[in-house]
């Protein structure tokens, strides 16, 4: 996708980006997946809505600038990186992230009026697993399911049938799904399932739905997970917006609400069918729930972080694979220098906002050279 090495024109405000973010971005879209990078603009253009919009040469055509610079600094580091081209991303857990069902929630006139924050959900989940160290593919309803092992669909509103039933199939065949609270109201032309919430899925799912509270923003409730589990670390957590009101029908309960009339009712089950688990999120939980109940699943189905040893705060790891070879990128996002140690590489220094990239190939491991060097 296009991007810009300085201030972007569609800001409010349009601040410059701080020396060194404009390489970390380049790195990031190469970690992720990228094979190339593609300014918009190449020179700024002389008038337009984005006359102001930043580019790789500024209004006056001279390279003797901050922003050249940089860009020279990230072209001379593609020329290092000629091994990733053609790498993939093995990623075994997806996140269901749908605009057909955005418009569908967006549209809905319930159960609340505001915005149900559909993306910022998917966003929390997303953020839980990169930060526990997995690779997340984001996939949308039409997609294949069968390369992973693990799938999170959040708020799962309309329910197109031919999706619901490509899911059940792909839990039957030994997959493992995270759904929650809104999942499964209407089907693609938003028409409520007569035989209720959640109907398609209600099998899978060994769960009934019955209805569901809206908090006020300023209202919370507690979810209790009970111990012994395996599925998410025990403890009390917070939620907010929704908490819908479940009834276990062959699911075990994982844990309840631990406030309002509903206390005790389950608010997170597990159920087997066919080879495959169903988990269900009943409310909307903090940022902490998250970060126990999805890590903890993946290790459930057998799926190892990218790295096993703990990462510093603002540092993400990322895998592409190529024949027999891997190559771990570890991006280090703050402003100061982080030494990182490793089991497998020893002590890894990452740059400021720059990224170190580790390979693996044929039981061989090795740094690259280029880490942290300017051209």
């Amino acid at each position: 996708m296009e991007y810009t090495p300085s201030s972007a024109n569609w800001y409010n405000i349009m601040q410059l980006k701080r020396p060194g973010v404009h390489r970390f971005e380049s790195m990031h879209a190469l970690a992720h997946g990228a094979d190339g990078l593609q300014y918009f603009q190449w020179r700024q253009s002389r008038g337009g809505q984005e006359q102001y919009h930043g580019a790789v040469v500024g209004h006056t055509g001279t390279d003797n600038t901050r922003v050249f610079s940089e860009v020279k600094e990230v072209g001379h580091r593609l020329t290092t990186l000629g091994d990733l081209v053609g790498s993939l991303i093995p990623s075994k857990i997806a996140l269901v992230y749908d605009w057909e069902n955005r418009w569908a929630l967006d549209a809905a006139c319930g159960p609340t009026r505001l915005d149900k924050k559909y993306e910022k959900t998917c966003v929390e989940h997303y953020r839980a697993l990169r930060l526990a160290g997995h690779s997340v593919d984001i996939v949308g309803m039409d997609d294949d399911l069968s390369p992973y092992k693990l799938v999170v669909a959040p708020m799962a509103f309309s329910l197109r049938p031919i999706f619901a039933q490509r899911v059940k199939d792909y839990v039957a065949g030994g997959g493992a799904l995270v759904t929650g609270y809104l999942a499964g109201w209407v089907d693609e032309n938003s028409l409520v399932y007569e035989d209720g919430i959640l109907s398609p899925w209600q099998e899978m799912l060994g769960v009934r739905s019955e209805e569901i509270d809206v908090l006020f923003e300023d209202q919370r409730n507690q979810v209790v997970v009970h111990a012994p589990s395996d599925w998410c670390p025990p403890g009390a957590y917070e939620c907010r917006d929704f908490c819908e009101l479940i009834h276990a029908e062959g699911a075990q309960v994982l844990a309840t609400y631990g406030e309002n009339f509903y206390a005790d009712r389950p608010a997170l089950t597990v159920n087997s069918f066919g080879q495959g688990t169903a988990i269900y999120v009943a409310s909307r939980n903090s940022a902490d729930f998250l970060s126990a109940l999805l890590p903890a699943v993946a290790k459930k189905v057998g799926l190892a972080p990218i790295l096993s040893d703990p990462l510093p705060d603002g540092v993400t790891a990322q895998l592409r694979k190529k024949g027999n070879e891997e190559f771990v990128l570890i991006l280090n996002a703050n402003a100061e220098t982080i030494e990182l140690k490793t089991d497998e590489w020893g002590e890894v220094t990452l740059p400021a906002r720059d990224m170190v990239v580790l390979t693996r190939n044929a039981g061989e491991t090795k740094q690259s050279p280029f880490a942290g060097v300017a051209p």
